[in-house]
């Protein structure tokens, strides 16, 4: 994949997502009922589309949604604009 050279982190789309269910349903298992989880992750583009990770937290209990104002990041794919400043 374009981006990922050198990696070898690049798993299809479908197991990823259940890969991270997997991860959200074992921290499930252990929270306490008071508790919460706070899962951090950024939306990417692939094939042109906008993931936003809903398909990553469908079913589990969102209560928020917080989203970070930052002036930059990393930026894997020169196809897309990110700034840097």
């Amino acid at each position: 994949m374009k981006g990922y050279a050198g990696h070898n982190d690049a798993m299809p789309h479908d197991e990823y997502v259940a890969w991270q269910q997997g991860c959200l349903r074992a921290m499930m298992r252990v929270l306490r009922e008071d508790g919460a989880i706070f899962y951090d992750h950024k939306w990417r583009v692939q094939g042109g589309l906008l993931q936003d990770r809903a398909d990553i937290v469908q079913g589990f209990p969102v209560r928020q949604i917080i989203i970070w104002q930052r002036s930059g990041g990393l930026n894997f794919n020169p196809g897309y604009f990110l700034p840097t400043l």
